[in-house]
């Protein structure tokens, strides 16, 4: 220790620890046990490098604090996206998302895990996850006995639990020939395009199709049946392989969607539209043309749809009746039932603001016509081969853009109405097979209709274009 006095009389002890002698400027330094400090100009050097040290001991220890903050930070950052990755993988999968559902639903069914070649070691048994149809003769693994009616996989289960049932009902997975069963059965386990699905849409579409397929005895089409070699049209493919937007028949809409449904000519179609067709949601036009359609429209046919604009089945042998307000709430255009063994009274059907052709001969239709008045676009109506009966109403001629009328072969009687006559727009009028009487009058002559014909023997006609 010691005291340094200064020019103006003050002193002060400074003890330095650590310093020894210097003997040429009286400094005491290095291993002393203290020193005086002998002038001023010694001791300011002094404490300038004590303050710099301080100031420098307070960097650092500043430094270090940053330092560890920014640790830390890292850390709980580290942390936090941790989390994430472990519970955002978590929640999406147990999410009840569409999309999650349909990638559990068509996702490719595993293979299994190949059997140790060593002595088996027994396991439990577990439980399938969902319900399944009852079975004859259930069993756990592959036996040589006759399949019994369970679904084959759990993930079969899977499909008509959660999506099959409410489009077909339980009934059908009962039975392992319905065409339900045998479609879900091909969708789930033999169809390589069921990855490519992406949306529930293609899936209804595709399920539809594939049960459409099998209620029509798909298998022995004449042309372009499952694994048909010379069907090579790549836009009228086989049957059941790739996407349906290339299958005979089938047009999609630029999203992958079933937009048409299209036989045009006798490919050996045989059996009855299965219920599922109504799933075709988007369907624009459905056309069955010379086939063997048989029994009746499935309930509720095509109602699901508000974008159907051409019903067309010709000549086949569908039966029963139609619903009131059958199509009507689509845009629907043509509706071609002709040639089919329909009966019961014809209700008004199809959307009168938009309906333009009805063609309904060659059917067993009975009662009255219809009455067609609020049917604003019908240019078109074709009643004959039926049996019809009573007289023409006067409502049918206030469909203002009638063009052709056919009531030929029906048991029509009495007069023709007057207001035929106020049919401006009317070229085509075939009354022939009846049992009208009177005569036709001449303002109705005075329309100059291109073909007008009648039984003239017990209906005066002058100026009909046939007489029969």
């Amino acid at each position: 220790g010691g005291r340094s006095q200064y020019p103006n009389g003050d002193e002060e002890e400074i003890v330095f620890e650590g310093y020894g002698d210097d003997p040429e400027d009286g400094r005491r330094y290095g291993g002393g046990g203290g020193a005086y400090v002998s002038g001023p100009s010694a001791g300011d050097d002094l404490m300038m490098g004590a303050s710099k040290g301080d100031d420098s001991r307070e960097r650092l220890e500043q430094r270090a604090r940053r330092n560890f903050r920014c640790i830390c930070c890292g850390i709980i950052v580290v942390g936090l996206l941790a989390i994430a990755a472990i519970l955002i993988p978590l929640f999406l999968d147990d999410c009840d998302c569409p999309e999650n559902e349909l990638r559990t639903l068509v996702a490719p069914t595993p293979q299994p895990t190949p059997r140790p070649t060593g002595t088996p070691t027994a396991a439990p048994v577990t439980a399938p996850p969902v319900p399944l149809p009852p079975t004859n003769s259930p069993t756990m693994g592959p036996t040589t006995d006759a399949p019994s009616n369970a679904p084959s996989t759990l993930r079969f289960g899977l499909f008509v639990e959660q999506f099959a049932r409410d489009v077909s009902g339980s009934e059908p997975f009962a039975d392992r020939s319905s065409p339900q069963y045998r479609a879900a059965t091909y969708l789930i386990e033999d169809d390589d395009f069921r990855p490519e699905l992406l949306t529930f849409g293609e899936l209804f579409d595709r399920y539809a199709l594939l049960t459409m397929y099998y209620a029509l005895d798909g298998d022995n089409w004449f042309e372009c049946a499952e694994g048909d070699a010379g069907c090579t049209d790549p836009n009228n493919g086989p049957w059941l392989q790739g996407s349906v937007c290339q299958w005979f028949g089938i047009r999609c809409s630029p999203d992958g969607r079933v937009r048409d449904v299209v036989f045009s000519s006798d490919n050996n179609l045989s059996g009855s539209f299965p219920p599922e067709i109504s799933s075709l949601q988007l369907i624009e036009i459905f056309a069955i043309v010379n086939n063997r359609i048989t029994g009746e429209l499935p309930e509720g046919f095509m109602t699901g749809t508000t974008t159907l604009e051409q019903l067309i089945l010709f000549d086949t042998d569908l039966s029963g009746t139609i619903p009131e307000g059958a199509f009507a709430q689509a845009p629907i255009d043509t509706i071609v039932l002709q040639g089919n063994q329909f009966s019961g009274n014809l209700p008004a059907i199809g959307n009168p603001a938009t309906l333009s052709r009805l063609r309904v001969n060659g059917n067993n239709f009975d009662g009255s016509i219809p009455n067609l008045s609020s049917y604003s676009q019908l240019t078109i109506v074709e009643l004959g081969d039926n049996g019809f009966s009573g007289s023409i109403p006067t409502t049918l001629a206030q469909a203002p853009a009638l063009q052709e009328i056919d009531l030929s072969g029906n048991r029509l009687f009495g007069g023709l109405p007057d207001n035929i006559a106020d049919m401006p727009l009317l070229r085509v009028l075939r009354l022939d097979g009846n049992d009208f009487t009177g005569s036709v009058s001449d303002p109705i002559c005075d329309l100059g209709l291109l073909e007008l014909t009648a039984d003239c023997r017990e209906l005066t006609c002058t100026c009909c274009t046939e007489c029969f």
